[in-house]
């Protein structure tokens, strides 16, 4: 960021009276692969009355803006999304951040210095006031993610906000403008609650120094889902978040089946025809088998070479046309349950699901997800007496990632193997089968009820070691109501924000 006494260079004109429409999902949407699943979302952002601070940055920036140079970047929009679609409107490229700082700094530190030299410090342009920067805290899921794309976007093209996202990890670096438009690294936690606190206690609520000392800082958590309400009051209660607001964003989570296997079974489509209390097709022993035979386990495509494929994958067959390499086994690639081109997925009985083995306690499989997201997988399962379980590689729950959740769903549709899974809408993914045989059908489970919501695993029981913690009580075994998604915003940027004089003021806040 350039030097400055902090106080606006040139005269404030007039705020603007139209209003424009801005399609940021077209540069989600056309950034290669990283924007995959927003096919057809647009994000329309009114620009309506900008605070005339705001509105002389615009017209500063139409005359006099310091327009990076062409790049050999392979992502179109590391000057900016709406730069690159609306130029006329948009003539001057983002505002610099403290990542692009970052990037130079390790390109001209890099021994060869070729390939790098053209990184994102020149795509972008010194800010024309000195607006504290903004880093935000995504989770390790897609639409939070893209939340967190859209409000860099807003932050750094259009009000001139320097504007970073948090990824968790000193060694990794998250940006809708990284040069690589082919990469889409994902956070490494769900909710950095802690990252909230540090912005709060840091010095006048500057992340920049703490980051550089290695730790990680957040201002904004831009998407939280239900099941945080323990947390979320702990943190009220120390004071470092603002009370949670509204994303105007309904989400709804629960158990899913692809359509093709209601359309065999119907029964599968309510705790009533899979639970304890079945009244369907089958109960006790033969209830249990029939789950433990009709969901079988998922299976990694090393584990198929070695353990199911009579000729080691030595030669191929209509499940996996190779055996892994070498790079593929130590960058963990061999460990995906499908890869397009190379490995179907398959689906397998293990001694889990031997009811000849373990008549009493076999079970089917249910795909659980990591344990810090919101599931109360276990305790729904316990309690409604559903002989599920999952056996994913995350403890402590077996639960598995979001990408190997989403490759399990697609070879169960691809191979027709049937698959119980825990997942959220609205998700772009949901989106992707609707209306195919694989798409998302919901499994009813007890309607909630408000003393359900409060008798729920919190977010440290779920992640607990001891199973028991786990399962909660019987109280809270009923499915999910819709609900607001909220965002949390460390209190040090409200603080910081009205401590300014209100000519200098971010218009961030």
């Amino acid at each position: 960021m350039a030097p400055s006494n902090g106080v606006p260079s040139g005269t404030p004109s007039a705020p603007l009276q139209h209003v424009r429409v801005v399609p940021v999902g077209h540069c989600m949407h056309m950034h290669g692969r990283r924007k995959r699943s927003l096919l057809g979302a647009l994000v329309a952002l009114p620009v309506v009355g900008l605070p005339s601070a705001v509105a002389a940055a615009a017209a500063a920036a139409a005359t006099v803006g310091q327009t990076a140079g062409a790049t050999s970047a392979s992502n179109p929009y590391a000057s900016g999304c709406l730069t690159k679609r609306i130029p006329s409107s948009f003539p001057r490229a983002r505002v610099c951040n403290s990542d692009d700082q970052r990037r130079s700094d390790s390109a001209n530190a890099s021994a060869d210095g070729n390939a790098s030299s053209s990184s994102s410090s020149s795509s972008c342009s010194v800010p024309d006031f000195d607006y504290p920067e903004i880093r935000i805290g995504a989770g390790n899921w897609e639409s939070s993610l893209f939340q967190a794309y859209i409000m860099q976007i807003v932050l750094s093209e259009v009000v001139g906000v320097p504007c970073t996202i948090e990824s968790g990890s000193p060694d990794t670096l998250i940006s809708f403008y990284d040069d690589d438009g082919t990469s889409f690294p994902f956070p490494d936690r769900a909710y950095p609650y802690d990252d909230l606190r540090v912005a709060n206690d840091a010095p006048h609520g500057d992340c920049r120094p703490v980051v550089e000392q290695g730790q990680t800082c957040s201002h904004i958590l831009p998407e939280v889902w239900d099941g945080q309400f323990q947390t979320i009051t702990e943190a009220r209660r120390d004071g470092y978040i603002e009370q949670p607001q509204d994303t105007a964003t309904v989400g709804k989570i629960a158990w899913y089946v692809p359509r093709f296997v209601i359309a065999q079974e119907p029964s599968l489509a309510t705790y009533l025809g899979i639970g304890g209390d079945s009244i369907s097709w089958a109960s006790g022993e033969e209830q249990r088998r029939k789950l433990a035979e009709t969901f079988l386990r998922p299976t990694t495509w090393a584990d198929y070479c070695s353990e199911v494929s009579e000729t080691k994958c030595e030669i191929p067959d209509d499940v996996a046309r190779r055996l892994p390499t070498e790079a593929e086994v130590d960058d963990g690639t061999a460990d995906k349950y499908r890869l397009e081109g190379a490995y179907t997925g398959y689906f397998r009985k293990t001694d889990e699901s031997d009811c000849d083995l373990n008549p009493t306690n076999c079970t089917g499989h249910m795909v659980d997800c990591l344990c810090t997201w919101s599931t109360n997988v276990e305790q729904q399962l316990y309690w409604n007496d559903i002989p599920l379980s999952s056996s994913g590689p995350l403890e402590p729950n077996s639960g598995y990632s979001y990408g190997d959740m989403i490759d399990i769903w697609t070879a169960s549709v691809e191979t027709e193997s049937p698959v119980m899974m825990w997942w959220f809408t609205p998700d772009a993914v949901v989106q992707k089968w609707k209306g195919t045989l694989g798409e998302f059908h919901p499994v009813a489970l007890p309607e909630p009820t408000e003393a359900c919501r409060l008798n729920r695993v919190g977010s440290e029981a779920r992640c607990s070691e001891d199973e028991w913690l786990r399962r909660g009580n019987e109280e809270g075994k009923c499915g999910s109501e819709p609900h607001s998604l909220k965002k949390l915003v460390a209190d040090s940027l409200r603080v910081q924000t009205y401590a300014t004089p209100p000519a200098e003021r971010s218009p961030a806040y």
